[in-house]
């Protein structure tokens, strides 16, 4: 997105806001801000004069209670909007980020995979949870990524565990970006650091790696992290882990258009008369 982009043929995709506040994460704090408009694609929002942003700056933001913890880029600033008393800014989205859960949180759905699997083999079983995924999120029914991957990820330990799950995020030449997403079988702390970097060099690599007698299986942009003895199941882990890793760009832009779509409804219900 650039400045040019805020023309007519932009606008007529975007939704205004009124008064809507948020905060924004950066690596270096939090900064609040002002939604203007909201496209699928993106958004601009308006920050304090004095925010230390920058363009090219990879941020957390959330949008009211429909949308939470969404990657985005800054791709565009302008002064000239606000009369310099505020910076707009133009963000583009990228992922929604997934964050760890708790067994507890996805109950419902780990009950309904445990039911799936009673019918059919752990492969196919595993296609057919994400079959159901897949409409469980067309249909609005699952509004956070987070619940599809930690409850697949639950799963899969449940089946060929005991295994952690990582997921990496490469953006360019920036250091990856690494998240423990389904520790299901805590580690002691000083073992972290050396995680990571497993994790990160099996990421690089393409290939599964084993570090302290453990093997990372790198699938796309899931690692699992396998801390079993018996490695019967290395090639089909490392399997499925291709397949989430497939899995999320698709429902990350279906919870998109599902955002955009409730903001709109949101809008027009405030417009109608009492």
């Amino acid at each position: 997105m650039d400045p040019d982009h805020s023309g007519e043929q932009r606008r007529v995709a975007r939704l205004p806001m009124d008064d809507l506040n948020t905060e924004i994460r950066t690596a270096t704090g939090v900064v609040q801000a002002r939604i203007l408009d909201v496209s699928e694609h993106g958004m601009r929002i308006a920050v304090p004069a004095g925010a230390a942003l920058r363009t090219d700056e990879e941020i957390i933001i959330g949008i009211g209670k429909v949308a939470r913890n969404i990657r985005g880029r800054v791709r565009w600033a302008d002064w000239e909007q606000r009369g310099g008393k505020e910076l707009v800014l133009g963000v583009e989205f990228g992922d929604f980020v997934v964050e760890p859960r708790k067994e507890d949180e996805v109950q419902d759905l780990l009950a309904a995979w445990q039911e799936v699997s009673r019918s059919y083999s752990v492969y196919d079983s595993f296609l057919r949870i994400l079959e159901l995924l897949d409409s469980e999120i067309l249909d609005g029914k699952i509004t956070d990524l987070s619940d599809a991957v930690f409850s697949i990820a639950a799963w899969t330990d449940r089946q060929l565990g005991p295994l952690n799950v990582w997921s990496v995020l490469q953006d360019g030449e920036r250091p990856a970006s690494l998240q423990l997403v389904a520790e299901r079988h805590p580690l002691p702390g000083d073992a972290l650091p050396t995680r990571r970097s497993a994790v990160a060099e099996a990421h690089k690599r393409g290939v599964a790696l084993w570090t302290d007698g453990r093997p990372y299986l790198r699938g796309g942009n899931i690692v699992v992290e396998y801390l079993g003895a018996d490695q019967t199941h290395i090639d089909l882990l490392q399997k499925l882990a291709v397949q989430i890793s497939n899995r999320i760009p698709f429902w990350s832009k279906v919870l998109m258009k599902n955002m955009a779509l409730q903001l709109f409804a949101e809008l027009r219900d405030a417009a109608l008369p009492a």
